[in-house]
């Protein structure tokens, strides 16, 4: 009997990029962006046309695409109050060590 080794999602470089492209906040922000867009021009596309457009696909699209923006200006948002509380750390921790040596001399 001959035994196969499962591949892992891991050993797959294609997979690792793309999430990698898809959890990048810019790509979610980008995307997000243009579907609303998309659902936006629909939406003043539709009203031009019929005076008191019923909820329709573009309204579905222009929500998805307002809380993907969104969800990526929020995930940029983090990652900066991330970085700034690692470089408030890293300085503390620098002034700690300044202390530390000058006892030293």
């Amino acid at each position: 009997m001959l035994k196969t080794k499962a591949k892992s999602s891991n050993d797959d470089p294609f997979r690792s990029r793309a999430i990698r492209l898809l959890r990048n906040p810019r790509f979610e922000i980008g995307l997000g962006i243009a579907v609303f867009l998309i659902g936006l021009i629909e939406l003043i596309e539709e009203t031009f046309v019929i005076l008191f457009p019923s909820p329709e696909v573009h309204h579905a699209l222009l929500l998805f695409g307002a809380g993907t923006a969104l969800r990526g200006l929020v995930d940029v948002v983090e990652g900066m109050e991330q970085v700034a509380e690692s470089e408030l750390h890293s300085a503390n921790t620098k002034k700690d060590d300044l202390r530390e040596t000058e006892g030293e001399i």
